[in-house]
Protein backbone atom coordinates (compact mmCIF):
# COMPACT_ATOMS: atom_id res chain seq x y z
CA UNK A 1 0.00 0.00 0.00
CA UNK A 2 1.03 3.29 -0.83
CA UNK A 3 1.98 6.19 1.31
CA UNK A 4 -0.56 8.85 1.58
CA UNK A 5 -0.69 11.16 -1.54
CA UNK A 6 -0.96 14.40 0.58
CA UNK A 7 1.44 12.82 2.86
CA UNK A 8 4.22 15.97 3.81
CA UNK A 9 7.75 16.04 5.11
CA UNK A 10 5.71 17.91 8.20
CA UNK A 11 3.79 14.91 8.89
CA UNK A 12 6.55 12.12 9.11
CA UNK A 13 8.48 14.59 10.90
CA UNK A 14 5.73 14.89 13.83
CA UNK A 15 5.07 11.11 13.67
CA UNK A 16 8.30 9.90 13.92
CA UNK A 17 9.67 12.56 16.51
CA UNK A 18 7.80 10.67 19.02
CA UNK A 19 11.00 8.43 19.21
CA UNK A 20 13.58 10.37 18.43
CA UNK A 21 14.54 14.03 16.80
CA UNK A 22 14.26 13.97 13.33
CA UNK A 23 16.71 15.38 11.33
CA UNK A 24 16.01 15.46 7.75
CA UNK A 25 12.46 14.02 5.69
CA UNK A 26 12.75 13.57 2.41
CA UNK A 27 9.58 12.16 0.41
CA UNK A 28 10.13 10.49 -3.18
CA UNK A 29 8.10 12.19 -5.63
CA UNK A 30 7.50 11.55 -9.39
CA UNK A 31 9.51 13.57 -11.75
CA UNK A 32 6.54 14.50 -14.09
CA UNK A 33 3.72 13.89 -11.99
CA UNK A 34 5.15 15.19 -8.78
CA UNK A 35 2.90 12.55 -6.81
CA UNK A 36 4.42 10.98 -4.17
CA UNK A 37 5.65 7.31 -4.84
CA UNK A 38 5.43 5.93 -1.17
CA UNK A 39 8.93 5.99 -0.64
CA UNK A 40 10.24 8.48 2.37
CA UNK A 41 13.44 8.74 4.11
CA UNK A 42 13.63 9.42 7.60
CA UNK A 43 16.88 10.63 9.13
CA UNK A 44 17.50 10.90 12.52
CA UNK A 45 20.14 13.00 14.76
CA UNK A 46 20.71 9.86 17.37
CA UNK A 47 21.11 6.36 15.87
CA UNK A 48 19.33 5.18 19.18
CA UNK A 49 16.29 6.01 17.60
CA UNK A 50 16.28 4.21 14.60
CA UNK A 51 15.61 0.75 16.36
CA UNK A 52 12.05 2.13 17.88
CA UNK A 53 11.34 3.98 14.80
CA UNK A 54 11.07 0.38 13.10
CA UNK A 55 8.98 -0.60 15.48
CA UNK A 56 6.46 1.72 14.18
CA UNK A 57 6.29 -0.75 10.94
CA UNK A 58 2.38 -1.27 10.00
CA UNK A 59 1.17 1.53 11.91
CA UNK A 60 -1.78 3.89 10.05
CA UNK A 61 -0.92 7.39 8.74
CA UNK A 62 -3.33 9.15 7.59
CA UNK A 63 -5.55 5.63 7.67
CA UNK A 64 -2.49 3.99 5.51
CA UNK A 65 -0.28 1.34 7.23
CA UNK A 66 3.40 2.16 6.42
CA UNK A 67 6.34 -0.33 6.33
CA UNK A 68 9.74 0.62 8.51
CA UNK A 69 13.37 -0.45 7.28
CA UNK A 70 16.68 0.63 7.40
CA UNK A 71 17.35 1.90 3.71
CA UNK A 72 19.60 -0.15 1.42
CA UNK A 73 22.74 2.16 1.90
CA UNK A 74 22.55 1.71 4.84
CA UNK A 75 22.81 -2.14 4.93
CA UNK A 76 25.23 -2.05 2.47
CA UNK A 77 27.28 0.49 4.58
CA UNK A 78 27.13 -1.75 7.75
CA UNK A 79 28.04 -5.11 5.21
CA UNK A 80 31.04 -2.60 4.22
CA UNK A 81 32.23 -2.01 7.82
CA UNK A 82 31.45 -5.26 9.16
CA UNK A 83 33.31 -6.80 6.26
CA UNK A 84 36.35 -4.11 6.89
CA UNK A 85 36.46 -4.69 10.82
CA UNK A 86 36.37 -8.31 9.61
CA UNK A 87 39.31 -8.26 7.69
CA UNK A 88 41.25 -5.94 10.55
CA UNK A 89 39.79 -8.52 13.26
CA UNK A 90 37.98 -7.96 16.01
CA UNK A 91 38.95 -4.37 18.79
CA UNK A 92 36.46 -6.11 21.66
CA UNK A 93 37.18 -8.26 24.34
CA UNK A 94 35.27 -10.49 26.48
CA UNK A 95 37.02 -11.03 30.26
CA UNK A 96 36.30 -13.66 32.58
CA UNK A 97 36.67 -15.58 35.52
CA UNK A 98 37.64 -12.48 37.58
CA UNK A 99 37.80 -12.51 41.14
CA UNK A 100 34.83 -10.47 43.00
CA UNK A 101 37.46 -7.94 44.29
CA UNK A 102 38.80 -6.32 41.21
CA UNK A 103 37.91 -3.40 39.96
CA UNK A 104 37.91 -1.94 36.48
CA UNK A 105 40.19 0.59 37.85
CA UNK A 106 42.60 -3.12 38.60
CA UNK A 107 41.12 -3.84 35.07
CA UNK A 108 42.04 -1.24 33.09
CA UNK A 109 45.59 -0.91 34.69
CA UNK A 110 46.12 -4.44 33.37
CA UNK A 111 44.85 -4.28 30.18
CA UNK A 112 46.07 -0.46 29.04
CA UNK A 113 49.81 -1.24 28.38
CA UNK A 114 48.83 -3.21 25.11
CA UNK A 115 47.22 -0.21 23.68
CA UNK A 116 44.50 2.53 23.48
CA UNK A 117 41.11 1.73 25.45
CA UNK A 118 37.92 2.76 24.10
CA UNK A 119 35.77 1.75 26.92
CA UNK A 120 35.89 -0.77 29.39
CA UNK A 121 33.52 -2.36 31.33
CA UNK A 122 32.77 -4.67 34.50
CA UNK A 123 29.44 -5.86 34.60
CA UNK A 124 27.99 -5.74 38.30
CA UNK A 125 24.88 -7.54 39.98
CA UNK A 126 22.65 -4.92 40.65
CA UNK A 127 21.54 -6.62 43.98
CA UNK A 128 25.03 -7.39 45.81
CA UNK A 129 26.50 -4.09 43.93
CA UNK A 130 29.60 -6.91 43.43
CA UNK A 131 31.52 -7.90 40.57
CA UNK A 132 29.87 -10.68 38.45
CA UNK A 133 33.26 -11.92 37.70
CA UNK A 134 33.25 -10.45 33.80
CA UNK A 135 33.89 -7.68 32.23
CA UNK A 136 34.42 -6.23 28.45
CA UNK A 137 37.14 -4.21 26.91
CA UNK A 138 37.19 -2.00 23.81
CA UNK A 139 40.31 -1.31 22.23
CA UNK A 140 41.13 1.13 19.48
CA UNK A 141 42.85 -1.27 17.42
CA UNK A 142 42.42 -4.52 16.48
CA UNK A 143 46.24 -5.52 16.83
CA UNK A 144 46.01 -4.06 20.72
CA UNK A 145 43.03 -6.78 21.29
CA UNK A 146 45.17 -9.33 19.89
CA UNK A 147 48.23 -8.75 21.90
CA UNK A 148 46.70 -8.49 24.85
CA UNK A 149 44.73 -11.67 24.70
CA UNK A 150 47.50 -14.18 23.77
CA UNK A 151 49.20 -12.42 26.52
CA UNK A 152 46.69 -11.91 29.20
CA UNK A 153 44.50 -15.15 28.51
CA UNK A 154 45.08 -17.27 31.08
CA UNK A 155 46.84 -14.53 33.41
CA UNK A 156 46.79 -15.52 37.23
CA UNK A 157 44.87 -12.33 38.70
CA UNK A 158 43.93 -11.99 42.70
CA UNK A 159 45.27 -15.93 42.53
CA UNK A 160 43.08 -16.79 39.66
CA UNK A 161 43.82 -17.43 36.26
CA UNK A 162 41.47 -14.95 33.58
CA UNK A 163 39.71 -15.90 30.32
CA UNK A 164 40.41 -13.56 27.37
CA UNK A 165 38.61 -14.28 24.09
CA UNK A 166 37.34 -12.39 21.44
CA UNK A 167 33.61 -10.98 20.85
CA UNK A 168 32.26 -10.80 17.65
CA UNK A 169 29.29 -8.62 16.55
CA UNK A 170 25.80 -9.60 16.16
CA UNK A 171 22.59 -8.22 16.53
CA UNK A 172 19.40 -8.76 18.65
CA UNK A 173 21.80 -9.79 21.48
CA UNK A 174 22.70 -7.20 24.69
CA UNK A 175 24.99 -7.13 27.45
CA UNK A 176 21.70 -7.93 29.99
CA UNK A 177 20.57 -11.18 28.45
CA UNK A 178 24.03 -12.67 28.56
CA UNK A 179 23.41 -13.83 31.59
CA UNK A 180 25.81 -13.57 34.91
CA UNK A 181 28.39 -16.39 33.06
CA UNK A 182 29.68 -16.83 29.72
CA UNK A 183 31.13 -20.36 29.23
CA UNK A 184 34.04 -20.59 26.21
CA UNK A 185 31.67 -21.07 23.50
CA UNK A 186 29.66 -17.69 24.13
CA UNK A 187 33.07 -15.92 24.32
CA UNK A 188 33.68 -17.67 21.06
CA UNK A 189 30.38 -16.37 19.61
CA UNK A 190 30.56 -13.13 21.09
CA UNK A 191 26.77 -11.54 21.25
CA UNK A 192 26.83 -8.33 22.25
CA UNK A 193 24.32 -5.62 20.32
CA UNK A 194 25.84 -3.20 17.41
CA UNK A 195 23.26 -2.31 15.45
CA UNK A 196 22.45 0.99 14.87
CA UNK A 197 22.34 3.09 11.81
CA UNK A 198 20.67 6.50 11.59
CA UNK A 199 18.44 6.22 9.01
CA UNK A 200 15.41 4.43 7.90
CA UNK A 201 13.18 3.97 5.17
CA UNK A 202 9.54 4.05 4.54
CA UNK A 203 8.44 1.41 1.79
CA UNK A 204 5.09 0.25 0.10
CA UNK A 205 3.38 -2.41 1.53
Amino acid sequence: MQLHTRLRARDLEEFFSQVGKVRDVRIISDRNSRRCKGIAYIEFFDEDSVAPALKLSGTKIMGIPIQVQHTQAEKNRAAMLANLAKEQGPTRLYVGSLHCNITETMLRAIFEPFGYIDTLQLMIDPETNRSRGYGFVQYREAESARRAKEQLNGFELAGKPIKVGEVTEKMDHSISNMGSVLDDEETDRGGIEMNANARVQLMPN
